[in-house]
C-alpha cells in the first residue's frame, strides 16, 4: 500500500499477518541529499567535430561513451555489433573522424572490424577498448598508426586523452 507521508515523498507499507508492518520511505532527489557527492566532470575545453562510430555490445558502456563523445561536439552513431558498424562506416567512410570499438563483440570481433575498416580507409583513427586484454595487447595496438587502446573500466578523461592522441590534437 502506498501512502503520501510528506509532500514529494512516497511511503510504502508492507502488511503481513506474521510480522509487524515495515515502512519504507522514498524521498525525492534534492541537492541536500548529495552532500559530499562529487559534481559531474566538467566539459573538457577541447572540442571536436565530425562523425564518430561507437561499437560496444554492453548498452551501459555504449551509452556512457556516446554521451561523453557528444559532449565534445561530435556526432555519434552507436551500435552493439561489428557488422552494423561496418555498414555505418561503408555508407560514407570519408566522413568518419574516429571509431571507438570494443574487442569482444558478437559476430565480428573488434580486431576483425578494425582490419576491415582499414581495408576501406587505411588512415581511419581507432580507439580500441577492452576489459579482457592485458597491457601487451594495448602496446601492440598502439604500435599501429592512429590506434589507441583503453583498458576497461576507464574514466571519460582517459577516453578524451586517447581520442586526442589518435586524432593528433
Amino acid at each position: 500500500m502506498a501512502t503520501a507521508t510528506r509532500p514529494g515523498s512516497l511511503g510504502l507499507n508492507r502488511l503481513t499477518g506474521f510480522a509487524p508492518a515495515r515502512v519504507v520511505r522514498i524521498f525525492p532527489f534534492t541537492r541536500s541529499a548529495r552532500k559530499g557527492a562529487q559534481p559531474p566532470p566538467p566539459v573538457p575545453e577541447w572540442k571536436g567535430a565530425g562523425r564518430v562510430i561507437v561499437v560496444d555490445d554492453q548498452d551501459d558502456v555504449r551509452n556512457l561513451i556516446t554521451h561523453s563523445v557528444e559532449r565534445l561536439g561530435f556526432t555519434v552513431e552507436a551500435t552493439g555489433d561489428g557488422r552494423t558498424a561496418l555498414s555505418c562506416f561503408e555508407s560514407d567512410p570519408s566522413r568518419v573522424s574516429l571509431v571507438i570499438v570494443d574487442i569482444v563483440l558478437p559476430g565480428m570481433d573488434g580486431i576483425e572490424l578494425v582490419r576491415r575498416l582499414r581495408l576501406i580507409r587505411r588512415d581511419v583513427p581507432v580507439v580500441v577498448i577492452s576489459g579482457y586484454f592485458g597491457q601487451d595487447t594495448g602496446e601492440r595496438l598502439r604500435a599501429q598508426p592512429a590506434t589507441g587502446f583503453l583498458q576497461k573500466p576507464f574514466k571519460p578523461d582517459a577516453l578524451f586523452s586517447e581520442m586526442r592522441g589518435v586524432l593528433g590534437c
